[in-house]
């Protein structure tokens, strides 16, 4: 038996493909850091009109982020 043999290498690549393609950001470039982490986000940037707020029901977030913490922590 060769030291090799006694490793398991798993990769995520596909997993991360497909939550990409799901959520509709398959064509995107990665970056680094896709956020100045200086930002500060303020009420008046949240959706206000009810055509806002009703585009914004169709997004969803939960689901992405939930995947998303799936695959930093449970994987």
């Amino acid at each position: 038996m060769t030291e090799r043999s006694k490793f398991l290498h798993l990769s995520q690549c596909q997993y991360i493909k497909d939550l990409l393609e799901r959520y509709n950001h398959a064509d995107y470039s990665p970056v680094g850091t896709p956020m100045d982490p200086g930002t500060k986000l303020t009420t008046e940037q949240a959706p206000s009109t009810p055509e806002e707020i009703e585009q914004m029901k169709t997004v969803p977030y939960i689901h992405a982020v939930g995947s998303l913490m799936y695959l930093a922590v449970a994987t």
